[in-house]
């Protein structure tokens, strides 16, 4: 089993996230703010980072608080709305 933690940024995205990681070997944590990623991360094995939807803002400001909290080891997976420019951070 994965856990995998989802920082959800939009509440409208809960059931399509749900739907995709149903069913599957994955242990499902959600996050609405980077206070709840810190203790989520502290608190759980977490395998993988799920940041949905972003922009180069947010996912800039999630970096910068890994980092200052050593948590920058976890891989991140950013979903960006479709059409949506995302600059490299």
């Amino acid at each position: 089993m994965l856990d995998i933690l989802v920082y959800l940024l939009d509440n409208q995205y809960e059931e399509e996230i749900v739907h995709a990681l149903k069913g599957k070997k994955y242990i499902y944590h959600r996050a609405d703010a980077l206070t709840d990623v810190i203790r989520i991360c502290k608190e759980d094995f977490i395998d993988m980072l799920i940041i949905w939807p972003t922009d180069a803002l947010s996912l800039e400001k999630l970096f910068t608080t890994l980092r200052k909290n050593n948590l920058d080891y976890l891989p991140v997976i950013a979903v960006v709305k479709k059409g949506q420019d995302l600059v490299p951070v």
